[in-house]
């Protein structure tokens, strides 16, 4: 960014037998462990200027999507967050999010769509 290159958790050769057999989750999972370079990658979620929904799965086999919505969801009480946020964690692998498409459109609606128009305007 600007010429300068962005902070990131590497991947540690710890993780390549589960890169070797596509097992990403378990090396998202051994990248976490590298406290220091997930705290440096951290992206600043707390200066977000809106609500913010998160959906995640429970037994997600591409990445621990509920245990970093968590880490998100922390973030954001520290900081003291003064938008309305929600995680909502489902049970089921990746694709689970998927079949609640309701949720996200009763979030939309309610936190942020203006009164006088529709989430669609086509």
């Amino acid at each position: 960014l600007n010429g300068e290159p962005l902070p990131f958790v590497p991947v540690p050769i710890s993780a390549t037998p589960e890169l070797l057999t596509g097992d990403l989750r378990g090396a998202f999972t051994k990248m976490l462990k590298d406290t220091e370079a997930v705290k440096n990658a951290a992206i600043k979620v707390e200066n977000i200027n809106g609500a913010v929904l998160l959906l995640s799965a429970r037994n997600d086999e591409m990445w621990p999507s509920t245990q970093m919505s968590e880490m998100i969801v922390k973030r954001l009480e520290k900081n003291n967050f003064s938008f309305p946020y929600r995680h909502i964690a489902y049970d089921g692998g990746h694709n689970a999010p998927l079949s609640h498409f309701d949720v996200i459109e009763d979030f939309l609606q309610t936190h942020i769509q203006s009164p006088d128009t529709s989430i669609c305007n086509v």
